[in-house]
Formats: C-alpha cells, structure tokens, sequence
C-alpha cells in the first residue's frame, strides 16, 4: 500500500499544475514520486501507468510507452489503467488505440469518473471522433471542464463544419481563460508532432488566437513556437 501513496503524491503534484502551480517545481516532484512507487512495487500496474504518464508529460514518449506496456501486461483488465491510456496511444504511435481504450474503460464502468472524461474527451478527439468527444464533454459539468476541454469542444464544432458552434465555443473558452492561445496550448511536450499538428490545424479554424504571450513563455520555457509567433 506504500507504493500506492507515493502514486497519489505524484497525481498530487501533476494536478497542482491545473491549479496554478509551477511546472518547473511540480513536473519533476511527480516524476519523482511515480518512480518511488513502482521501486517500492515492480509489481503495482497503476504505479507503472503513472510513471507512464509523468514521463509523457516530460515529453519521453518512448519510455512512457514501455511503462503503460508494463501497466497493462500486469493488469490488461483495469478500466482506471485504459482510461490513463487512452490520452497517451495516439502520441505513443498507434493510431485508434486511443479510443478503442476509451470504449473499453467506458463498457467496464460506464459511471466513470470525471477524471476518466478529461482523458475520453482528447482520445475521441484527436483519433477524429469529434461527435463522441462532444458527447463526452456534453456529460461533463462545465464547472469540471478543465482548458483542454474549451479547446477539444470549439475544435470538435471546426472540424464538423458546425462553424457557428465553433465561434460560440472559442468565445466561451476565452471567456474563462483569457490567455489560452493556439502557440500556448498546442506548444508543451505533452504532445507528438501529429498530434501538435492536428490541433493547430483545427484551433486556427476555430478561430483561437495564435502567439502565446509573455507570461505564457515565462511559464513553459519549452514551449514549441509557431513560426509566425517566433518572428515576433
């Protein structure tokens, strides 16, 4: 059971981001607690599937891949475990599996939880769903809508040809976060180059603006630039 603090410790820092909290500080404290507890239990799926993550969100794809491989190899059953994966098949490389994972959480607990749908609403989204992720986020209170799904929605409507909905849902999106751009969403290491790609391509027809501003550059170093941002 030890090993399965160390699992919440290290959702506690990575949460801690949504709400403030500095990447640069919180990031790596959740890696570290990720790989505290699958040392402390090789044998903990979830832990694995957690470290999975928190190297993804570090932008090691390959490694995140090989622990949600070890995730599933020791519990190929669990609906929590599909549901973690399902935000990380596409950029791990494999087309589909993303929303055959979300189909399979959501037959094995079709009272998912909240969390689940953060997860489902990305994996219908970027394996070209768009009417399931709007289903997904027409369950979900707005009030536990996180930034990603202001963006999923209003992107969803562009790709549907729903242009109207589409401009309606980017106004709502800046509405609740002022400072969300296509550059400051798109541009962290969470994302493949196909996924960072389909999601600019969909934002800019939504209508998002384009270029991060200062404080979002302060805030991801990192941050992948667009080309017509990077000029400025």
């Amino acid at each position: 059971m030890l090993a399965r603090a160390w699992v919440e410790l290290a959702w506690a820092h990575n949460t801690s981001i949504n709400f403030g909290g500095d990447p640069a500080t919180a990031g790596p404290a959740a890696l570290s607690a990720a790989r505290r507890a699958t040392e402390l239990d090789p044998n903990d799926a979830l832990a694995h599937a957690t470290l999975g993550w928190m190297l993804g969100n570090k932008g090691d794809l390959v490694r995140g891949e090989s622990e949600f491989d070890k995730a599933l190899q020791l519990n190929p059953g669990s609906a929590d475990i599909m549901a973690l994966y399902s935000r990380w098949a596409r950029g791990f490389g494999h087309p589909g599996r993303a929303a055959e994972a979300a189909d399979g959480a959501i037959r094995l607990n079709p009272n998912y939880q909240t969390w689940w749908a953060w997860n489902f609403q990305y994996a219908y989204f970027i394996d070209g769903r768009y009417e399931d992720a709007l289903r997904i986020l027409e369950r979900l209170p707005v009030e536990n809508y996180v930034v990603g799904s202001w963006v999923f929605r209003a992107a969803s409507y562009a790709a549907l040809g729903r242009t109207e909905a589409a401009k309606d849902a980017v106004a709502d999106a800046l509405k609740h976060h002022p400072d969300l751009t296509i550059e400051g969403f798109t541009g962290r290491p969470v994302f493949s180059g196909e996924e960072r790609q389909r999601m600019i391509e969909l934002m800019r027809v939504a209508g998002f603006p384009a270029c991060a501003g200062v404080e979002t550059l302060m805030r991801f170093p990192q941050l992948v630039r667009l080309p017509d941002c990077h000029a400025k």
